[in-house]
C-alpha cells in the first residue's frame, strides 16, 4: 500500500470511528461541527474548512463522508424532521456505523496502532461533543473558528451577535467557557514521530476562509 493511498484510508478510517463511538450523529451539520472542533483543537484533521451561513463547513469533508458510506462504513439515513407540529418539515440526514464500518475500523487499526491511539482520542472529544444540539454546536464551531482566525477576544461576542443574533450574551458566554476548558483538557500535541500520512497542516489556522469570513460575518467590510 502506498504512502498516498495509506493517507486516505487514515482520514477514512477517523471517520468511521467517530461516527462508531458517537452510535448515531444526528445531522450533517453535527458532523462538520465536530470535525471542525476537533481541527481546531489541533486533531489530524485534514480537510478544509470555511465560513458558510451555519459556521463552519468543509467540502472536502462532505466529499469524505460520502465516500464512507458509499463503501458502507458509515450509514446515511434521511429523516422528515419539524421542531414544532406547526412547523414545515424539513429533511435531515443522520449517521450510523454502515455494515462494513466496525471490522473496517478494526483492521486498520491493527495495522496501525498511532492511528489507533489518535483516533480514539479524537472520538472520546467526539462522543462528548455530540451530546450538544446542533444550535450549541454552531455556537461552538464559529466561536471557534472567529479564535482561529485571531478575532480579537474582546470583539468576539460583538462579531458573532452581528451574524447570529438569534445567540443571547448568556449563551455565548457560556459557550466561550466551554471552549477554554475543551481547549484547556482536550487539546492535542503532535507526538515527535507523527507521521506525514495525515498531512497535518503545521502552519496557519485550520481553514483556508478569512475572505469569506470578511463576507459573511463583517458584512463584507
Amino acid at each position: 500500500m502506498s504512502r498516498a493511498t495509506l493517507g486516505v484510508t487514515a482520514k477514512y478510517t477517523m471517520i468511521t470511528a467517530v461516527v462508531k463511538r458517537c452510535r448515531e450523529v444526528r445531522s450533517r451539520l453535527k458532523v462538520h461541527k465536530i470535525f471542525y472542533i476537533l481541527k481546531s483543537l489541533g486533531y489530524p484533521v485534514v480537510e478544509r474548512f470555511e465560513y458558510r451561513q451555519y459556521g463552519p463547513y468543509s467540502d472536502d469533508l462532505a466529499t469524505d463522508l460520502q465516500s464512507t458510506v458509499n463503501a458502507d462504513h458509515v450509514r446515511e439515513r434521511m429523516v422528515e424532521s419539524a421542531e414544532d407540529e406547526d412547523e414545515e418539515r424539513y429533511r435531515r440526514y443522520d449517521y450510523s456505523l454502515g455494515q462494513g464500518g466496525g471490522s473496517y475500523v478494526e483492521r486498520e487499526f491493527s495495522l496501525d496502532p498511532m492511528l489507533e491511539a489518535v483516533t480514539g482520542g479524537m472520538a472520546n472529544v467526539a462522543e462528548e461533543l455530540n451530546r450538544c444540539t446542533p444550535l450549541q454546536l454552531e455556537l461552538i464551531a464559529t466561536l471557534m473558528f472567529l479564535q482561529d482566525e485571531n478575532v480579537r477576544p474582546n470583539h468576539i461576542v460583538a462579531v458573532l451577535k452581528s451574524s447570529k443574533p438569534q445567540y443571547t450574551d448568556a449563551g455565548v458566554h457560556g459557550a466561550l467557557e466551554f471552549i477554554r476548558d475543551l481547549r484547556g483538557r482536550a487539546s492535542f500535541a503532535t507526538p515527535p514521530d507523527f507521521p506525514s500520512i495525515f498531512g497535518l497542516v503545521s502552519e496557519g489556522p485550520p481553514s483556508d476562509a478569512a475572505g469569506g469570513l470578511d463576507e459573511e460575518i463583517y458584512g463584507g467590510t
